[in-house]
């Protein structure tokens, strides 16, 4: 049989000594029996060393030597093969003394505790089943058992296991974080409310489970998709994220436990849609030059930060009462990196609302470029070609055609100009400005009174069509394009002869008119 010594043994110290006296006969030790000169002794020091400087793992540890003497040495020794993963070897020793020593406190639990660990729960069901009646009271007996039904998939069992050990001991950290644990991997819902009910009976519970904070937000954030996605808004959610985000802030601040690479991964995943709750700013500020501390980061977690940053930057933008909202929409889009088909025209409406009134907007577009360069960047190319008059109609035209395209519309000759196609799409671009943004941020038309005045002066151009005149506006939005195929069927007179494309081209600019005009 396996012989385990005991750890104060091995430190020379009788049990009833203070922690610092631990401390001490361990570095007296490590210079006797140093890892280059007997290597297996330095082994058992620094395992005893480990196991009694902790205080929970001395308190545990210290339960052991409360049991019967008959059969302390013997579950000594079970403690010994399960450090070392010799579950079987372990488990026959178990079955052994179980049979010896019929309903013995601490040999059920530990069987109890060999059964999960070797994945086979309806016997762990059973052995602590029957302990649980045999101590009604008892705190480990009542944790196992609802791990136990967790493991199993007994989720209304589990519920009601730890909702009942929570009612003996509330105040147990252990129990609330392992209970918190099984809603997540359940995928539970109300996990907002549960930190909230933990959170009553004491502030902080999980100041060393931070991450059970996050979790939370999680659950959170999903909600608000789940509303975005249908085209609504939620005030309740963004005030909740704040709550439970200013109680991670404390934690994490404060705690010094070192991350590992998936828990820092989920961290900054979390708060790359944190960083889009305007509430959350200041808090994000305090947190982001620890986060950036991490060394061990992936591509991945720099693609994240850098995602953050830019979220940062766009809410100070949304705030900002000299960005109009067509830069603040248009900018949003870019930050998504959304690549649908929806998002594409909402981009290229914008372009083209902004190019149409690049005289109004060109004091907004510098002062963006100065303030949020970073942003700026984002679509630095046609923020710039926008401020060139010489190359605001080529780029009108290509948005148009490009719009045309992913709007499916007939490329098919008609009376109707490019003049005119342009103001339609114009129509389009200002409905989408009309319509009611996501919670990432609110229009405030009133801070832009002078820009919808401006607009208004478009009807002069907008009263020189003929052909779409006596259009309803309501029956040209929904149905422009079908009207356009259908209705519009005179074929198209050319006014001046047509250019080929490898000709001269026309502006005198000495190059071809595919090179030149006709790009």
């Amino acid at each position: 049989m396996v012989q385990m010594k005991d750890y104060y043994e091995i430190l020379e110290l009788e049990r009833n000594v203070e922690q610092n006296a631990i401390k001490r006969a361990y570095f007296r030790l490590i210079r006797i029996y140093s890892p280059e000169k007997d290597p297996e002794h330095f082994k058992s020091i620094k395992a005893a060393y480990e196991t009694l400087y902790n205080p929970k793992k001395r308190e545990e540890y210290d339960k052991r030597y409360d049991i019967n003497d008959t059969y302390i040495k013997d579950l000594n020794v079970v403690f010994h093969l399960t450090e070392q993963l010799k579950y079987k070897e372990a488990l026959i020793l178990l079955k052994e003394l179980s049979i010896k020593f019929p309903d013995e406190y601490e040999i059920e639990k530990q069987l109890g505790i060999l059964y999960l660990n070797t994945r086979s729960f309806g016997n762990a069901i059973k052995v602590l089943e029957k302990l649980c009646k045999n101590n009604p009271t008892d705190r480990d007996g009542m944790k196992l058992l609802a791990e136990a039904y967790g493991m199993r998939g007994f989720a209304n069992k589990a519920h009601n296991q730890y909702k009942a050990t929570l009612t003996i001991y509330p105040l147990d950290e252990e129990i609330w974080y392992k209970y918190m644990t099984f809603m997540i991997n359940k995928r539970e819902e109300d996990i907002y409310e549960q930190i909230l009910e933990a959170e009553k009976i004491k502030k902080y519970m999980f100041e060393e489970h931070f991450l059970i904070y996050l979790s939370g937000l999680t659950e959170l954030f999903e909600i608000m998709n789940f509303y975005n996605d249908f085209g609504g808004q939620s005030d309740e959610e963004p005030k909740k994220i704040y709550t439970l985000f200013k109680k991670f802030t404390y934690c994490f601040t404060n705690s010094k436990t070192k991350l590992s690479k998936e828990e820092y991964s989920f961290i900054v995943s979390i708060l790359s849609n944190v960083a889009t709750i305007p509430a959350c700013y200041k808090d994000m500020t305090k947190i982001m030059p620890l986060i950036e501390k991490y060394p061990l980061r992936t591509e991945k977690d720099e693609k994240m930060l850098k995602l953050i940053y830019s979220n940062l930057k766009l809410m100070l933008l949304l705030e900002d009462p000299n960005i109009p909202d067509v830069l603040k929409a248009i900018i949003e889009i870019l930050i998504s990196e959304c690549d649908c088909q929806e998002c594409k025209e909402e981009r290229i409406e914008c372009e083209l609302y902004i190019l149409d009134n690049i005289s109004i907007l060109k004091k907004n577009i510098v002062h963006m470029q100065k303030e949020y360069n970073e942003l700026f960047e984002l679509n630095k190319e046609f923020f710039i070609n926008a401020l060139k008059p010489n190359m605001v109609n080529n780029m009108i035209d290509k948005r148009v055609k490009t719009l045309k395209k992913l709007k499916n519309v007939k490329n098919t000759s008609t009376s109707i100009n490019q003049d005119d196609a342009f103001n339609e799409f114009m129509k389009l671009a200002r409905n989408y400005m009309k319509k009611p943004k996501s919670n990432k941020f609110k229009t405030d038309q009133s801070k832009y009174n002078q820009l919808e005045l401006d607009i208004e002066n478009m009807k002069i151009r907008e009263a020189e069509k003929k052909s779409l005149k006596e259009l309803d506006e309501d029956v040209y939005n929904n149905s422009f394009f079908d009207y356009y195929d259908q209705e519009l069927e005179k074929p198209y007179v050319r006014d001046s002869v047509k250019i080929g494309r490898n000709d001269p081209c026309p502006c005198g600019s000495g190059r071809k008119y595919k090179q030149c005009c006709g790009k």
